[in-house]
C-alpha cells in the first residue's frame, strides 16, 4: 500500500477544481509526501511534490529546510476552450462543456538536504524516499529535439496515454473500468471534432506568455520572441503518433493549422504554413530545446538555435533571399513568404514542415 501511495503523481491535481493539496504520511518510514497545486498568471499552473522528514517528537512534518528531503516542480500551460454540444451526453442535455489542453513548460527538481544529511537518510527510517522527477520531461527525438513525453488523456482523472504530447482533458464518456475513452459514444465523437480548434486556441495562449526573463536579458527580446511558439510547435502531434480513438487527430489538427496564420515571417507579418518558405537547418545543426528551456518564468538560459543559428547560414544566395528585394521577388513569383529564422523547431524538423505543408 505504501508503494502505491508513493506512485501518486501531482498531475492528478491538474483538473480537480476543489482539491488543491494531497498529503500522505507514512508513519513507519517517517516521511510525509505532499503534492500541491498553485495557480499563476497567464494560465500557468504549478504542480509541486515535496518529501519531508517527520519530526522525531511529533508525527507532523518538520518545517526546517534541513528536513526537506526532495522537491520537484512542474509548470503547465492550461488552455481552455468552451464548446456548446449539439447532442446530449448519455441522454442528458449539457448546454456547455470545456475542453482543456495542458502543455508542459518545464520541470525542475532539486535536492533539499545537504549531502551529509542524505547519507544519514539512506540508513534512517526514511530510506524509502524516492526522488520524483515528475510526470513530464522532454526527450530527444531527431529533428524535433527535446519534445515532451507522451501524456495521458484525462476525464478529470487520468485514463491512459494515446500518444499525444500534451494532456487532454474533457468530460469523456468512459466505461466502468475507466481505462479508455468510449470510441463508440456519439458524445465523444462530437468532442473529438472540437480538438483541432482547441489546439489552435492554445497558440494564442502561448503567444500571450511573457518571454523568459533570463533568456531575454542574455540574447535580446527580438531573438527570444518566438521562444514559446517553438514550444507550442514541439507539442504538435505528427502523423502516426496518436493511437486508438485519437489516431486521426494529428491530420485533423494539421488541416486546421494550415488554414491559420501561425507562421511569423522575416518581414513581421503572420502567414499560413502553406504560404511560408522555411530555411531548413543543416543536418549538423539541429535545434536543441535543451538549450532553450528554462524555469517559468524567470530562469531560462539563452535561446541558442534561434537567431544565432540562423546567422550561421545567412550567406551567399540565402543572404540575397533575405534581402528586401529577394523577399519581394519570392512573394511575387511563388506567392511565398520567408519564415522567420527564429523558428528553430520548424527549421529543424522535416516531419513538422511536411505536416504543416511548408515549402523549404
Amino acid at each position: 500500500l505504501a508503494a502505491r501511495f508513493d506512485d501518486l503523481q501531482p498531475l492528478l491535481l491538474l483538473f480537480l477544481q476543489r482539491l488543491q493539496r494531497i498529503a500522505v504520511t507514512q508513519v513507519a518510514q517517517g516521511v510525509q509526501h505532499v503534492m500541491s497545486k498553485h495557480m499563476h498568471a497567464h494560465c500557468v499552473v504549478e504542480l509541486r511534490r515535496t518529501n519531508r522528514l517527520l519530526s522525531q517528537d511529533k508525527m507532523e512534518a518538520a518545517t526546517s529546510p534541513s528536513n526537506q528531503v526532495f522537491q520537484s516542480s512542474e509548470h503547465w500551460l492550461v488552455s481552455r476552450t468552451r464548446v456548446r454540444p449539439t447532442l446530449p451526453r448519455l441522454s442528458v442535455v449539457v448546454p456547455e462543456t470545456e475542453i482543456c489542453l495542458a502543455f508542459l513548460l518545464e520541470d525542475l527538481a532539486r535536492e533539499g538536504v545537504a549531502g551529509t544529511k542524505q547519507q544519514h537518510l539512506s540508513g534512517s527510517p526514511a530510506q524509502g524516499i524516492k526522488k520524483h522527477t515528475g510526470q513530464g520531461g522532454w526527450l530527444e527525438d531527431g529533428g524535433l529535439a527535446a519534445r515532451p513525453r507522451p501524456q495521458p488523456v484525462f476525464a478529470f482523472l487520468p485514463l491512459r496515454s494515446y500518444g499525444l504530447r500534451f494532456v487532454l482533458q474533457a468530460d469523456w464518456v468512459v466505461p466502468s473500468s475507466r481505462e479508455a475513452v468510449d470510441a463508440d459514444a456519439p458524445w465523444n465523437q462530437a468532442l473529438l471534432a472540437h480538438l483541432p480548434a482547441a489546439f489552435l486556441r492554445a497558440f494564442e495562449v502561448f503567444k500571450a506568455l511573457p518571454p523568459p526573463s533570463a533568456a531575454a536579458a542574455a540574447s535580446g527580446a527580438s531573438s527570444n520572441s518566438f521562444f514559446w511558439l517553438n514550444r507550442w510547435l514541439a507539442h504538435m502531434p505528427l502523423d502516426g503518433e496518436a493511437q486508438g480513438f485519437f489516431a486521426a487527430l494529428p491530420r485533423a489538427i494539421a488541416a486546421r493549422l494550415r488554414a491559420a496564420p501561425i507562421i511569423p515571417t522575416q518581414s513581421g507579418a503572420w502567414v499560413k504554413p502553406t504560404e511560408a518558405l522555411v530555411l531548413a537547418l543543416p543536418p549538423s545543426s539541429p535545434p536543441t530545446f535543451a538549450s532553450e528551456a528554462g524555469a517559468w518564468p524567470t530562469s531560462a538560459p539563452a535561446a541558442a538555435g534561434a537567431v544565432g543559428t540562423a546567422g550561421a547560414i545567412l550567406s551567399g544566395p540565402v543572404a540575397q533571399l533575405l534581402s528586401e528585394g529577394g523577399a519581394a521577388a519570392l512573394q511575387s513569383t511563388l506567392g511565398l513568404h520567408l519564415a522567420h529564422p527564429g523558428l528553430s523547431c520548424l527549421r529543424g524538423s522535416p516531419a513538422l514542415r511536411s505536416t504543416l505543408g511548408c515549402a523549404e
